[in-house]
This record gives structure tokens, C-alpha cells and sequence, in this order.
């Protein structure tokens, strides 16, 4: 995406500009990533890790918001998906849909979509980064166990997307310590892509655009129908923590509806 604008959020860089690494778009991603599985399918998954991050209790209470805008309509969704330049994949799914954007939302089999919907709609940032670290713990099984740095990087920003104190300089240190970005094109075994799916979840917490990538990379290197099920795991997990209401929310002050 080349230059991106740090976001004035708490735990970001600040408010400059900051160029960051020459990065390949979201569905270029994907379309490598699809390249790639003829060449690597059927090939095993690194060994699962035993350890795993302990649940989260989000803290972070419901957006005072919800109480004063009105309930997202089906047309207005829609529209708003069209301007937004939704990939074609997910609007054709969309247009064979029956159901409220809500019902859609607790529908959609891609996490990749929520990922997506969560970012053009510009929910709160501590709640970008929450589904973004839920959706790349998909991929935390085909982490080698040697990559501690990277686990407690993961770590260190879901306490701060869950609500709980964590200096900046922690923030900033947790995405120094998951290393420099690793492009697509490099993205040649599951554990590669459990590592980017990583990077890139830690990574949004100072560029909200790197949350579209985790998905994508945590579906990994596999055959279509075990790429779709990961998929649809990454949505279940996005959905755990992301509500709906959120992202409703944040979709109507994009449009500008109020009541």
C-alpha cells in the first residue's frame, strides 16, 4: 500500500506520517498465497505449539454510541459496501444473502470479509486490533515453539486491545520484537504464514490497514476446502470479540446517519 498515515490512537506512533516497508495489497496477498497451493499442498503443518495465549476478558465497554444511532438498514449496507470497493467475491456473496446486515454479519464465512468490514468502516482502533490478534491466534498451532518473542508480542498487544494499561513504549517494543515485515512473495511454508499472520496483527496497532492480511495469512498454505474451513475459524474468532454493534456503529457514522 506504500505510504501509510500513522493513526492517532492511543498506542500508535504519534501523529506524523510514517513511510512504511513496500508492502503488497491486501488481494495481491491472497492471489500469491493462491499461487502457492498447488505447489505446497499437501504439505504437513509445522508441529502445534503447546502453548497457547490464555482467553481475554475484553474490558472495553460497550461504545456510548449504540444508544443514539439508528439500526443499519439492508439498502444502506449495501451501498455503503459498493463505495467502499468491496472485493467482487465478497459483494457477489453478499447479493446472494438473505437477512439483516446483522444476520450477515454473524453469516459470513471469512474472516478475511470482517476483517475487511472492520477497517473500512474505521471501528475504534482497540477494537480493530483485538479481532486482528483473535483471527491470527488461528495460526498460533503452526508457530514453531521457538518463536517466544513473537507469541508474547501477540500477547502484549491483546492485553492493550482488551482494555488494560500498557505503555507505549511496551506497544512500540512488542512490534519491534516481532521483527521486520516479510513479504508475500517470501511466504513459502505454513509456519511462514503463521508468522506473518502474527506480524501483521501486532503491526495494526500503529497501521490499522495490517489487519487485512491476517486472515489471509492465517488460512496458510493449503488445499481450497482447508483454506475455506481456516477461514471461516478466523471469522468465528473475529466475531468472539468483535460485536456487531460495533461495526454497525462505526458503518453508520461513516455514512452519516444519526437518529
Amino acid at each position: 500500500m506504500g505510504t501509510r498515515q500513522s493513526a492517532k490512537y492511543p498506542g500508535s506512533t504519534g501523529s506524523k506520517s510514517r513511510t512504511s516497508p513496500t508492502h503488497t495489497t491486501p488481494r495481491s496477498v491472497a492471489q500469491q498465497l493462491d499461487a502457492l497451493l498447488a505447489e505446497h499442498a499437501g504439505t504437513p503443518s509445522a508441529q502445534a505449539s503447546a502453548v497457547q495465549p490464555r482467553p481475554l476478558v475484553v474490558l472495553m465497554p460497550p461504545l456510548a454510541e449504540h444508544a443514539q444511532l439508528r439500526t443499519l438498514t439492508r439498502a444502506a449496507f449495501g451501498a455503503w459496501v459498493l463505495r467502499e470497493q468491496a472485493a467482487p467475491e465478497f459483494i457477489r456473496w453478499l447479493q446472494g444473502q438473505q437477512g439483516t446486515p446483522a444476520q450477515l454479519w454473524a453469516q459470513c464465512p471469512g474472516g478475511d470479509r470482517l476483517l475487511w468490514l472492520a477497517v473500512a468502516a474505521d471501528v475504534p482502533l482497540r477494537w480493530l486490533v483485538l479481532a486482528a490478534c483473535a483471527c491470527a491466534g488461528v495460526a498460533l498451532p503452526r508457530l514453531a515453539p521457538t518463536e517466544t518473542a513473537l507469541r508474547e508480542a501477540l500477547r502484549t498487544v491483546q492485553v492493550w486491545a482488551a482494555g488494560e494499561e500498557v505503555a507505549q513504549a511496551e506497544l512500540e517494543a512488542a512490534r519491534q520484537a516481532a521483527g521486520p515485515e516479510v513479504g508475500a512473495e517470501h511466504l513459502r511454508t505454513e509456519e511462514d504464514c503463521a508468522r506473518y499472520a502474527v506480524w501483521a496483527a501486532v503491526s495494526s496497532t500503529a497501521y490499522p490497514e495490517w489487519a487485512l492480511d491476517v486472515a489471509g495469512a492465517a488460512a496458510g498454505l493449503v488445499s481450497t476446502t482447508q483454506r475455506a474451513a481456516r477461514l471461516a475459524e478466523c471469522a468465528q474468532a473475529v466475531r468472539t470479540v468483535l460485536p456487531w454493534g460495533v461495526v454497525e456503529a462505526a458503518v453508520l457514522r461513516k455514512v452519516g446517519v444519526h437518529s
